[in-house]
């Protein structure tokens, strides 16, 4: 990837993802670190947080896109 694509890519708005600092949510931690993301195109901004309920309330109020949470949420429908 060229460096004006990283420019571009980096001035995007990002994809804010919210992660408890829990072994799950290495590969996020991992990627991010290691510049994956911006390989693939794609601007992430974690963000460590404290619970999943300040997570989930976050995501409601659109502060967070998502989460790094593997598993099944318990409420998804």
């Amino acid at each position: 990837m060229s460096h004006v694509e990283t420019n571009i890519i980096q001035n995007a708005a990002p994809v804010r993802i919210g992660f408890i600092p829990l072994i799950d949510c290495a590969p996020f931690v991992i990627a991010h670190e290691k510049g994956f993301f911006l390989d693939e195109g794609v601007n992430v901004e974690l963000s460590k947080e404290a619970s999943w309920a300040s997570i989930r309330d976050k995501v409601a109020f659109n502060l967070l896109d998502g989460d790094s949470y593997v598993g099944v949420h318990a409420d998804c429908g």
